[in-house]
């Protein structure tokens, strides 16, 4: 069954209990996220430094110290410039944000350690309205209640979860964009991709608490 505005809450909340139950360190690295859009826009052109970009894998990575770990070891070694030039390359257009983070001789992410899941973590951050974090949670949520295409091609990973990779980004997003343009629509509420990907997260995460992932 399709998701609906109640389920989406629902989820929310779910996500916000679960951040609250965390670190007061957690809280508190939620609670900065709302300013990375700004920090982003605030400069010509809108871009992010490696400074911000640490706080992001932070954030990503809060209680996954071996993803976080990895994430800052690539970026101590890539150039600043090419920082600047990654992140200014955001835009609303899915693809061309995206391609320039990922490497296809590697088929990897263009900054070591630095994959799909950091990649859309840094994408949200610079443009919540136009992007969503992905994460397995949330594509099982997703699972769950539609049955597109393009999650029968997502691979899983040695527990048999949902694995995010680069190919299925472009799809999730255009879901989470889709729903937060149609319960703008229909229910005159501020969703945001990005507060679609919460609410996903919430409900994915509701699954496994019952067993059902």
């Amino acid at each position: 069954m399709k998701l609906q505005l109640k389920d989406y809450e629902d989820g929310v909340q779910r996500y916000s209990k679960v951040t609250e139950s965390r670190s007061v360190c957690v809280q508190n690295s939620e609670d900065e996220f709302p300013e990375f859009p700004v920090i982003f826009a605030s400069r010509t052109p809108p871009h992010f430094t490696r400074e911000d970009l640490h706080r992001i894998i932070a954030w990503k990575h809060n209680v996954d110290a071996r993803r976080r770990a990895n994430a800052v070891d690539g970026l101590a070694n890539f150039p600043e410039n090419r920082i600047i030039s990654l992140t200014s390359s955001i835009s609303e257009n899915i693809e061309a944000s995206v391609r320039p983070f990922f490497c296809p001789q590697r088929f990897a992410g263009e900054i070591s350690g630095v994959g799909i899941a950091t990649t859309s973590a840094i994408l949200t951050a610079a443009r919540p309205d136009l992007f969503a974090v992905i994460d397995t949670y949330a594509l099982a949520a997703i699972y769950h209640h539609y049955n597109f295409p393009w999650l029968y091609k997502i691979s899983r990973d040695a527990e048999g979860k949902l694995a995010a990779d680069w190919n299925t980004y472009p799809p999730y997003v255009g879901f989470c964009r889709a729903e937060a343009a149609k319960l703008k629509m229909v229910h005159k509420q501020p969703w945001t991709p990005r507060k679609i990907d919460m609410a996903l997260w919430g409900l994915g995460k509701e699954l496994e608490d019952n067993g059902l992932l």
